[in-house]
């Protein structure tokens, strides 16, 4: 029996300091989850967009320069507004997914996966979570908020 069959899957984790890790573990895991389970999977690089604005809550490379250099240049308010979508954008893929996996990541500041996890913890959603730095790394916070049989080491 395929339990993931037609399941939304929303893949979490850090993208921020290292793209490239964050595009590759996506990858890898989406195209199995689609592929071998018929899963749907949603990976915030490439957002299921219809709305005329949606174009600033992309989180490709160009949205991401775009962030990182008004930031840089001091225009705070720039990067606060372009943000602001891409924060609000995540939060509701949150709320149509099924479940998360989430790459917990604690080297890459994992700052928005933190809020997408409780995000998804408040709504009832199981949260598969893989730490690369180990099991006793995760923070202690986390064992009170949703049960360690869903936190991973690979």
């Amino acid at each position: 029996m395929n339990r993931l069959k037609l399941m939304r899957a929303y893949l979490v984790g850090p993208m921020d300091y290292d793209r490239r890790t964050g595009k590759e573990w996506r990858k890898e895991i989406g195209e199995w989850l689609h592929l071998e389970k018929n899963a749907i999977v949603i990976d915030p690089y490439h957002k299921p967009m219809s709305s005329v604005s949606a174009e600033f809550a992309l989180e490709d490379d160009e949205n991401y320069r775009i962030v990182k250099q008004a930031i840089a240049d001091g225009n705070y308010a720039h990067a606060e507004s372009r943000m602001k979508k891409v924060r609000a954008t995540d939060l509701r893929i949150v709320d149509h997914s099924d479940f998360q996996i989430i790459n917990l990541d604690l080297d890459k500041r994992p700052c928005g996966t933190y809020e997408e996890m409780f995000t998804g913890n408040r709504q009832k959603k199981p949260l598969i979570t893989v730490c690369p730095q180990g099991k006793k790394a995760i923070p202690p916070w986390l064992f009170g908020t949703f049960p360690h049989q869903m936190m991973f080491e690979t």
